[in-house]
């Protein structure tokens, strides 16, 4: 089970599969998806998007480093 698993018992709130479940996880699926799509398009290479959202959009973190340093498999759990 994940870090969050077990979290809940007991207050009524239901236990998470991971770090990047709740809001965090909910709200990043548009900023990762849109970045997924701009590198389907070709519009840049993961370092290029991430460059140009930190840039332009003032981010600490661009969309793929956020991606890994959130961890992929739990980012895809709560997808599916």
């Amino acid at each position: 089970m994940g870090a969050g698993a077990g979290a809940g018992i007991g207050s009524g709130s239901t236990p998470t599969a991971g770090p990047v479940a709740g809001p965090l996880g909910r709200v990043s699926r548009p900023f990762f998806l849109s970045a997924l799509g701009m590198l389907a398009s070709g519009l840049g290479t993961p370092a290029t998007i991430d460059a140009a959202v930190r840039e332009a959009g003032g981010f600490q973190y661009g969309p793929f480093e956020l991606m890994d340093a959130l961890g992929l498999e739990d980012d895809l759990e709560l997808s599916v």
